[in-house]
């Protein structure tokens, strides 16, 4: 099994499959930040200016609809094992920054990390990352719309999952970034014939695709899908208009 060297870390809860000490799931805003920047949700005011909201933190959640579903699709995945454990651990790094910013297409759904060599330097976009051991990844933007989701087919006909899970499959890929940085970069440069690369499959099979199951939504065996707006954060069902009932969708395919 291609396990992405998690056991290389020191975080015993990196294996995502239990839940973080400091998580509090019954509590739906839990402080852990205490002294740095974690989960930043960047929104822009009323005046039109860049604001961001800290994440778990004990800040005023700002009168923003963005901020507010992107808020309600992280604590949706946190009722999941899998989902609290990567959200809290990301959380409560105190040298970690993870970025959240709006995008109007489910096509654009990524997450970019900032790769650096082991002085500090930035790794230009494009460069080859062929020695996975000596960098290091920090930080890193998701792109995220809480409204936008895919459908796909399946054996068992049209599926599809709702914005929160699409969600999960782009902080699977931080989490691998932050936690497993050698094996989140090795599998990015292992082809793989059905999901472009070894971290698309083992992001989509191990992360998406069971908090998928575990919120009865449904299960991709590939990257493809198309394109749908859901009533909310938190479910898969589409919005159905005049215009979605002749229109099947626009097909995409998620990015890594």
């Amino acid at each position: 099994m291609f396990f992405y060297g998690i056991k290389k870390t020191k975080y015993k809860q990196s294996r995502i499959s239990g839940i973080h000490q400091r998580a509090t799931k019954t509590n739906p805003i839990f402080y852990v930040d205490k002294d740095g920047e974690k989960i930043l949700i960047h929104y822009q005011d009323k005046d039109g200016n860049n604001k961001s909201y800290e994440y778990g933190s004990k800040q005023q959640v700002p009168d923003d609809e963005f901020v507010q579903n992107t808020i309600l699709a992280i604590e949706h995945l946190r009722k999941s094992d899998i989902g609290s454990g990567i959200v809290d651990l990301i959380a409560s790094s105190t040298t970690k920054n993870l970025n959240i910013i709006k995008t109007n297409s489910v096509e654009n759904f990524h997450f970019k990390p900032v790769i650096k060599d082991l002085n500090g330097n930035m790794i230009p976009k494009g460069n080859s990352v062929d020695d996975a051991n000596n960098v290091m990844i920090n930080e890193g933007t998701i792109k995220f719309n809480p409204n936008k989701s895919i459908e796909f087919n399946t054996a068992n006909g049209t599926k599809s999952i709702s914005p929160a899970t699409a969600l999960s499959h782009e902080l699977g890929h931080a989490f691998s970034a932050f936690f497993a940085t050698f094996s989140f970069v090795t599998g990015l440069n292992t082809p793989d014939a059905t999901f472009v690369n070894q971290q698309e499959r083992f992001t989509t099979e191990q992360i998406e695709n069971k908090i998928a199951e575990f919120f009865m939504e449904g299960i991709r065996t590939d990257r493809s899908g198309s394109e749908i707006e859901t009533i909310g954060p938190t479910t898969n069902q589409k919005v159905v208009t005049s215009d979605s009932q002749l229109n099947q969708g626009t097909p995409v395919e998620l990015e890594n």
